[in-house]
């Protein structure tokens, strides 16, 4: 799937102590963890920065990828990629993968937190699996390069020739390009 990393701003009633969320200040973007609400009614969060410091003005966001029919939020551990790689707001579109929440299979009864239902799992399930299946992130897929072929090892008499052979191409004054087109037809590593 594809979809635009952007920010989204947290309702003020789901933030807690604890909350981890995207400081937008001006454009400059910065993960945060809530500490407490000071008198003044300010958040109070912690960051990169060496002390907490108060929030005045600046909301509290989360990432999400928004793709053509629905909007996802994207999974905690990929919003510093996300900010080093100037992916919010950028524009750019990202390949995107949904991983849903995991479900433990079990036979303890319980009620989900979600939506209420009864259903059977592990006694650490508090979620049912169709809100699992539902509740989904969205993780960023990323571009693996190619691989590259393993070096061969070749035999001392096999470097001889070359060797030879290389040389008497250079002794007979044979250019460089033809040079370089032999080496590269002749060796085993390439």
């Amino acid at each position: 799937m594809k979809g635009l990393v952007k920010i989204e701003v947290i309702n003020t009633k789901n933030i807690c102590t604890g909350t981890v969320a995207v400081l937008n200040d001006k454009n400059s973007f910065e993960i945060v963890t809530v500490q407490h609400i000071n008198k003044n009614g300010n958040w109070v969060v912690m960051g990169d920065r060496p002390d907490s410091f108060e929030i005045t003005d600046a909301p509290l966001c989360r990432l999400v990828v928004e793709s053509s029919s629905k909007t996802y939020p994207l999974k905690y551990n990929q919003w510093s990629n996300a900010i080093r790689n100037n992916e919010i707001n950028s524009g750019k579109e990202v390949d995107f993968e949904l991983i849903p929440i995991k479900f433990k299979e079990g036979k303890h009864v319980t009620v989900c937190d979600i939506c209420t239902a009864h259903f059977l799992g592990s006694r650490s399930q508090y979620i049912c699996k169709t809100c699992c299946n539902e509740n989904v992130t969205a993780k960023i897929l990323i571009n693996k390069s190619v691989k590259q072929e393993s070096l061969q090892t070749i035999t001392v008499c096999k470097a001889q020739e070359l060797i030879i052979l290389a040389y008497n191409l250079g002794k007979t004054g044979t250019s460089s390009e033809k040079f370089d087109n032999w080496l590269k037809n002749n060796t085993p590593c390439q």
